[in-house]
């Protein structure tokens, strides 16, 4: 494969070497939804912005929305089941050197709908999430050289699984990712194996709000690096902001990012949740700013019935 570090577009373009952008950090398998049933769903466009040797483009799309839904089953056991975009592989690549010209496009990623179940015993709460990854990614290569054009086109199709455990302690709470890999299929299929991760999260109440730490360190073969990743969140009443220190598996490229959101209670239904999520992606002489405001609908009881 070419080494193309020309010129880049699209956000997941830092990883064209990898298995895509990781859209899985920081996410733990717990329920914090009390005695109701919830329901949510997540809108997430996003716009980004590159630059490189003084050249700027930008793109805008949107990613497909999240579902997420929980529920008490009993006093002490609740379930629950969603979905979320596990890698994704969505880029726009050119590059150019003496006669040849190439232009790569792609589309796709790996997804994930998972199931779990959690256990609550007063202040010890255990959890356990299995997920099915699924998913296609289209390539186009145009190959120009001379007066030569060639275009090839490569499909892939995804199947697979990862199992998270964790375990909360009033305030500290850990989980561990494992047993996670999944099957590109195409001419021949190729089995990619995904790092196990261990997380850990500290809550404490602070200035009248709550305060949370957490750091990830994602365990990878030879090929890629581990990045040992931290996130800092702060929240009162209706606003909320944090900071996250992202970098990626493939080495050289790093993240910083700021998000702020404000929730909007909807009187007996739920809430609406406003979020600004931004980060600052380099590598070498490449920079990225991405921006992407979500739309939250959170509904609550709402299959259960009202007093």
């Amino acid at each position: 494969m070419i080494n193309i570090v020309s010129f880049l577009i699209c956000a997941s373009a830092f990883s064209v070497n990898g298995i895509g952008e990781d859209m899985s950090a920081f996410s733990m398998p717990f329920d914090d939804i009390g005695t109701l049933t919830r329901i949510q769903f997540t809108f997430l466009p996003e716009f980004s912005a590159m630059r490189e040797h003084g050249d700027v483009r930008s793109t805008f799309w949107t990613y497909r929305f999240r579902f997420y839904m929980a529920g008490p089953i009993t006093q002490w056991l609740v379930f629950s089941a969603g979905n979320a975009e596990r890698f994704n592989q969505s880029f726009d690549v050119y590059y150019e050197q003496d006669e040849l010209d190439l232009h790569v496009e792609a589309q796709g990623g790996v997804e994930e709908v998972y199931a779990g179940a959690g256990l609550r015993f007063n202040d010890i709460r255990l959890a356990f999430r299995g997920s099915y990854l699924f998913g296609t990614a289209q390539e186009l290569w145009n190959y120009s050289v001379g007066n030569y054009v060639i275009v090839d086109t490569f499909m892939y199709q995804y199947r697979g699984k990862v199992f998270t455990v964790g375990a909360r302690y009033r305030f500290l709470s850990c989980a561990y990712e494992f047993l996670g890999d999944y099957t590109a299929e195409n001419d021949v299929d190729t089995l990619i194996e995904l790092p196990s991760r261990l997380s850990v999260g500290l809550h404490h109440q602070f200035l009248g709000g709550d305060f949370e730490l957490t750091t990830e360190h994602s365990f990878w073969q030879d090929t890629y690096r581990s990045p040992t990743r931290f996130k800092l969140a702060y929240s009162r009443e209706r606003i909320g902001v944090a900071y996250l220190y992202n970098p990626w598996y493939i080495d050289g490229v790093s993240e910083h990012g700021l998000d702020v959101s404000y929730a909007l209670p909807i009187h007996r239904l739920g809430t609406i949740t406003f979020e600004l999520c931004s980060a600052l992606r380099s590598r070498s002489s490449l920079q990225e700013v991405k921006i992407s405001p979500r739309l939250v609908f959170t509904f609550d009881e709402l299959f259960t019935s009202r007093q």
